[in-house]
């Protein structure tokens, strides 16, 4: 049997994480990568990009979404190989007031 450990940061952490991330953008949290942009990787891709080794296929990275126009909300989620498909509904990480300071996406 292996040991080691399993990355399952709470919603408080990862609260406490993007708020220091705003605050300091050169922060850095070792089992979070930063990347560019998340949609412009392909789904095979994402194992090689993390930072942490998952038997589960969960992985977590810090990232701006790059929107497909100026002033659009829609997220540009294409590939060289096609575009990713949205599977289920963000989860939004709110802070104490009720502001929205992240999102959680999940498959």
């Amino acid at each position: 049997m292996e040991s080691g450990y399993k990355f399952q940061p709470s919603n408080e952490l990862i609260l406490r994480l993007l708020k220091e991330k705003r605050l300091n953008p050169r922060f850095s949290y070792h089992p979070i990568k930063d990347i560019d942009h998340i949609c412009s990787l392909e789904p095979w891709d994402l194992p090689t990009e993390s930072k942490t080794e998952s038997e589960d296929q969960v992985f977590y990275f810090f990232y701006e979404p790059r929107y497909k126009y100026r002033n659009s909300h829609r997220v540009d989620r294409r590939t060289e190989a096609g575009q990713w498909k949205i599977t289920s509904k963000d989860s939004q990480i709110e802070a104490g007031n009720g502001l929205t300071v992240g999102t959680q996406k999940s498959s």
